[in-house]
């Protein structure tokens, strides 16, 4: 709220306490994909927000990551060039999650604890970010999709990828569900969220 986020509006902000609190105050790497641009002709664009939040900025959810990871690295990733910030612990790339060259020239050798795919919401954006970007996560990290109920496209991209998909779950531990705000039931989130563990526990409700 104080930043102007919609991870309230989502749900997601509950959900992300819980996982992540425990990591809150580590010295940790976070990637962020999709920053919120206010261009009104760029796919996605979160031009609306301005009416809920007048106070938003591009790459506001970058800042709201770098002070609930008070010794995080905070990392974003966009195709808008209003987003492109570079402040005390907060580094951005223009690019595309879609283009896996431009992921291994400017990721080069990070690796992260958190990467949230909170771009294009389409399945094959999804699953095509997914497949670029799941080898950069640490070992015991967190990869999480939201919004994969096909905001974008009205496909779902675990029901149609899921054979890609439950191939990593079943290596690692993956938690998939609906959040819904009970107390906005308008508002509901859906999330796949992976651990990258090892663990073979594969999809649970336990993470």
């Amino acid at each position: 709220l104080k930043y102007g986020s919609d991870k309230v509006q989502s749900g997601y902000n509950n959900f992300y306490s819980k996982i992540l609190e425990n990591i809150r105050h580590e010295n940790i790497n976070h990637l962020e994909i999709g920053l919120g641009t206010l261009i009104p002709n760029i796919e996605s664009s979160f031009a609306d927000i301005i009416k809920s939040y007048p106070h938003y900025k591009p790459s506001s959810c970058l800042r709201m990551w770098r002070e609930y990871f008070t010794n995080g690295n905070i990392y974003g990733m966009d195709v808008a060039e209003d987003y492109m910030i570079e402040e005390e612990r907060i580094k951005t790339f223009l690019m595309s999650s879609l283009d896996a060259s431009s992921c291994i020239i400017n990721l080069k050798n990070l690796e992260f604890d958190v990467i949230i795919d909170d771009g294009l919401h389409t399945a094959i954006a999804q699953i095509t970010t997914f497949k670029n970007l799941f080898s950069k996560v640490k070992e015991g990290g967190y990869y999480i999709i939201e919004d994969i109920k096909g905001g974008g496209d009205g496909i779902n991209v675990f029901n149609e990828y899921n054979k890609e998909l439950m191939e990593v779950i079943n290596e690692h531990e993956c938690f998939y569900n609906y959040y819904i705000d009970y107390q906005d039931v308008s508002q509901e989130g859906t999330f796949l969220c992976i651990r990258k563990n090892y663990s073979k526990k594969g999809l649970t409700n336990d993470i």
